[in-house]
């Protein structure tokens, strides 16, 4: 089951579907869900917290950049900067 949806999920983002430019922001929100729950039941699914974490913002980053308002497929340079400052604090967090 898991699979099945799994699959489905990255063949909508390959073939860009019409779906997520239009409702990039429910995308978005299900994406969270999905990975928060991944998170909340980690110990039952024996996954590993920040792995889930990772591909959840991963999963996020990508539908903002590609599919949210109206974009065209490619990441704009304010999605591009705003990576970037969001990149640039990881570090902080982590060493400091």
């Amino acid at each position: 089951g898991t699979v099945i949806l799994s699959v489905a999920i990255i063949g909508a983002f390959l073939s860009g579907s019409p779906w997520l430019y239009a409702n990039a922001n429910l995308a978005m929100i299900g994406i969270f869900i999905l990975g928060y729950i991944g998170i909340i039941f980690e110990e039952v699914f024996e996954f590993d917290k920040a792995a889930i974490a990772l591909l959840m913002s991963t999963g996020m980053w990508v539908t903002y950049a590609d599919y949210f308002n109206g974009s065209n497929g490619v990441a704009s340079a304010t999605v591009k900067e705003q990576l970037g400052e969001q990149l640039s604090e990881v570090p902080e967090i982590c060493f400091f």
